[in-house]
């Protein structure tokens, strides 16, 4: 009598366990049934975009929608009808479809910018042209886009455009020019003094953040990322959004005194080798 109470009992947990996965595999088909039920969106629904001046370039925001998705490689752009160097687009994810293989794609939302200062434009407009193509996680490629917009090229309200790139405005600081003590008043407030550009000479800013003992991270094209390397009194990053970004969280991480101890390197650094008196002692091939 046991043995058949111990049967049944199993008899009876396995039609169960059987249901449970019949249920929950109902749920999901229904689920995705519902989610493959909702309509396509028309492309320009799908993937919408801002384009922003900022006096010297455009910055593009892109919002695209949930389950869908943009090739990174089939972004072009041209300007008044010539194309352009490819921007320094950010990375994106890595996926995988039946339509162009292995690909790097963006989702929700990505910006970018596209120079134009030393584009040969005349007059106060200019015409923007973007190629594109994305799809739809369902397995539905839209054909390749073109989308064409003229924007005026002043740089009226510059700060405001700014603004509107960042998703938390009150992180944002804008001081203008600044002079003398004032100049060095600020300087001191520092922690670290980044300096993202993608083309300088010297640039004085990181030298007199260097002189107060102030830790630098600069591009390679500062010119002085070797000179930082060498006195280990910052770092280095590359100058697209993506690695700045993570390098501010990089750097939120540190403990105060690792960054102290930067400092007293650039401090040591700029006595060493930043005086007039050192540099004049110093001997150049010419």
């Amino acid at each position: 009598m046991s043995k058949i109470f111990i049967y049944l009992k199993k008899t009876v947990l396995l039609l169960l366990t059987m249901c449970l996965i019949v249920s929950i595999t109902s749920c999901d088909n229904n689920e995705s049934n519902e989610k493959s039920a909702s309509p396509l969106l028309r492309v320009n629904e799908a993937f919408k975009y801002e384009l922003i001046n900022s006096g010297t370039s455009v910055w593009i925001k892109w919002k695209i929608q949930d389950g869908y998705y943009l090739y990174r490689d089939k972004l072009k752009f041209k300007i008044n009808d010539a194309e352009i160097r490819q921007p320094d687009l950010p990375e994106g994810y890595i996926h995988e479809d039946e339509f162009f293989g292995i690909q790097q794609i963006y989702r929700d939302d990505v910006s970018f910018e596209i120079p134009y200062k030393d584009q040969k434009i005349i007059g106060d407009k200019i015409s923007i042209e973007i190629l594109s193509q994305g799809c739809a996680d369902r397995g539905i490629c839209y054909p390749p886009q073109r989308w064409k917009k003229t924007i005026e090229i002043d740089s009226n309200n510059f700060i405001e455009r700014i603004r509107k790139l960042l998703t938390n405005n009150e992180m944002l600081e804008l001081k203008g020019p600044l002079y003398n003590q004032e100049k060095w008043n600020e300087i001191s407030k520092f922690d670290v003094f980044i300096h993202p550009s993608r083309t300088e000479g010297m640039p004085n800013a990181v030298l007199e953040a260097l002189s107060m003992g102030i830790p630098c991270s600069v591009t390679p094209q500062t010119n002085v990322s070797e000179m930082i390397k060498e006195a280990d009194c910052g770092w280095i990053i590359n100058g697209n959004v993506r690695d700045i970004k993570d390098h501010l969280i990089y750097l939120s991480s540190l403990k105060k005194n690792f960054i102290a101890e930067r400092g007293e390197n650039a401090l040591d650094y700029s006595r060493k080798k930043l005086l007039w008196k050192e540099i004049g002692s110093q001997d150049y091939d010419i």
